[in-house]
């Protein structure tokens, strides 16, 4: 267990409110990044649902070099400290791509942690909305998050379902999260609903008729990808989740590039991912990408690598029993007929046939998106947890 203690960050001059004795640093060194990466694991390393991204992919995540995200996004980090010690960190965010898409300037705030302090989380929602506020085409109209960094990676705060273990790459955070944020003026913009699918032992006769007919009548199939069609299916996948995406709440286009790097940051772990189209006469109108749900297993590291630690993974791997689907899309042309709910359905059930995994946890999925919530709860799934992305008018638009 690593010590609660911290250097303050780059030997800078802290500015210290006199009441409550709390500094709003930005990150500046290599020294700053670790403190940064640190703070969630120092505030809630001891929580049993607490499941840390592993620390070197976080930081490859927020690496301008690394991930080509910042090729078209800019970022400021802060974490907060008292006496010395971190007590909460913040992310502000300029997505020039989310800007052009919803034809406004969006201050993104994400990577949020903070103690049970109302003061410390003022603190940080200042230290954002004034970055945002000194951007240089102008101040953002409004704060929106969390976006870790956008709604194409991790994104809300957990408000309801708090008593289940987090499926990989899904939001936890303790219950008081929620009340931090609404008392710095944050208010609900839109919810994400996360499903849970249990084995199909009791599929209905009428759904296994669908699954006959599905492919006779109606020319769809479905295509695993393969290594030998990697590359241009990146290239697919970009342009399909566009298709699939766009008018969609929150949208922001993502590239192949971007894309590719999504996949390659899965492969720091041994995941055994599966990603599959829908075709009609063989053009890609759909897609699911599945993953095994790693979450139990990286507990077990707590955001560190150790040989103990990785010994613990990689026997942990053979106990993997549920699986994780990280996207579901289908072209709007394919919307009307049963394509949606086959598509889903024939997910559910190749997993469900797998002997060896319990269920599937699927999301997110967003509150207004009236027709897939239906059909998961057609399916028999049940809704798990609801994440919200939070707004707040920035004082200076």
């Amino acid at each position: 267990m690593m010590s609660n203690a911290a250097t303050p960050i780059s030997g800078q001059a802290m500015n210290i409110s006199r009441a409550t004795g709390i500094s709003v640093e930005p990150v500046r060194s290599h020294r700053d990044m670790r403190l940064f990466l640190e703070t969630p694991l120092l505030l809630h390393g001891d929580e049993p649902l607490y499941v840390p991204l592993p620390m070197f992919m976080e930081k490859d995540q927020l690496a301008p070099a690394r991930n080509p995200f910042w090729k078209h996004a800019e970022r400021g980090l802060f974490v907060a400290l008292r006496a010395n010690r971190p007590v909460g960190r913040i992310a502000a965010v300029i997505d020039h791509h989310l800007d052009a898409a919803a034809g406004q300037r969006v201050g993104v705030w994400g990577y949020f942690a903070c103690e049970d302090n109302a003061d410390v989380a003022q603190a940080l929602f200042h230290a954002v909305e004034d970055w945002h506020g000194a951007r240089s085409e102008g101040g953002a109209v409004f704060l929106r998050g969390p976006l870790n960094p956008s709604l194409n990676y991790t994104a809300g705060m957990l408000v309801e379902g708090f008593e289940h273990f987090p499926p990989f790459m899904n939001p936890w955070n303790p219950p008081y999260y929620p009340a931090l944020a609404e008392a710095c003026g944050m208010e609900k913009e839109q919810d994400l609903f996360f499903y849970r699918f249990s084995r199909l032992d009791n599929v209905s006769v009428c759904h296994q008729e669908l699954d006959k007919d599905f492919t006779r009548n109606t020319g769809f199939r479905l295509r695993r990808s393969t290594k030998a069609t990697y590359d241009d299916d990146m290239r697919l996948l970009a342009d399909l989740y566009t298709r699939c995406w766009s008018g969609n709440w929150g949208f922001t286009p993502i590239s192949a590039e971007e894309m590719r790097y999504s996949w390659l940051v899965m492969r720091h772990l041994p995941t055994v991912a599966e990603l599959i189209f829908l075709e009609q006469r063989g053009e890609a109108v759909g897609m699911i990408l599945f993953g095994a749900d790693l979450g139990q297993i990286l507990k077990r590291l707590n955001g560190r690598l150790s040989l103990a630690a990785l010994w613990h993974f990689m026997r942990g791997l053979r106990s993997i029993r549920r699986v994780r689907m990280f996207m579901f899309g289908i072209a709007p042309e394919c919307r009307r007929g049963i394509a949606t709910f086959q598509l889903l359905y024939g997910a559910v059930k190749l997993f469900a046939d797998t002997a060896q995994l319990d269920y599937m946890d699927a999301g997110w999925i967003l509150e207004e998106n009236a027709n897939i919530n239906h059909i998961c709860e057609r399916l028999q799934g049940e809704r798990l947890t609801r994440a919200r992305v939070y707004r707040r008018t920035c004082s200076r638009a």
